[in-house]
């Protein structure tokens, strides 16, 4: 709507925190085999570092919580440079029931200098989600979906 001047028709900005974003939505990935090095090097080379860092992170963090396109699982993310030259990593996630009854929320702020650290962050943060209701949240939902 911004990019097409129609703002004035918008009510309702839907960012964070009245609407989160799926894990990755809006990255771009590319598939190359494995044992390809030259497409693997290719891909390197045109790779964002923050878009990077930043969706590792949240895929870690869907993964630990063993989540999928169809779990209602929110993230907001930033990476900045910090005054010393160091990025900090903010990593929000949330877990919704499917009634929207219950809602854990948790977010952490970490100093990140490689990828393996950033995806620690999304680590951390989906253990901290489960231990503050996430796990039975999705544990109804596992449930739901064998009886379907």
């Amino acid at each position: 709507m911004l990019r097409m001047a129609m703002d004035s028709r918008l009510t309702s900005d839907l960012a964070p925190p009245t609407l989160y974003y799926a894990v990755g939505q809006g990255a771009l990935a590319v598939e190359v085999r494995s044992s390809d090095s030259g497409a693997r090097e290719l891909c390197k080379s045109i790779a964002h570092r923050e878009t990077l860092w930043k969706c590792s992170a949240e895929r870690a963090m869907l993964r630990e919580l063993e989540g999928g396109c169809s779990v209602p699982v929110g993230v907001h993310s930033s990476l900045v440079e910090g005054e010393d030259g160091v990025d900090i990593l903010t990593l929000l996630g949330c877990v919704t029931s499917v009634d929207g009854a219950v809602h854990v929320q948790e977010v952490l702020k970490e100093r990140v200098s490689s990828l393996l650290e950033a995806e620690k962050v999304g680590e951390k943060l989906a253990k901290a989600l489960l231990q503050n209701g996430a796990g039975s949240i999705l544990e109804g939902i596992k449930k739901l979906k064998e009886t379907r």
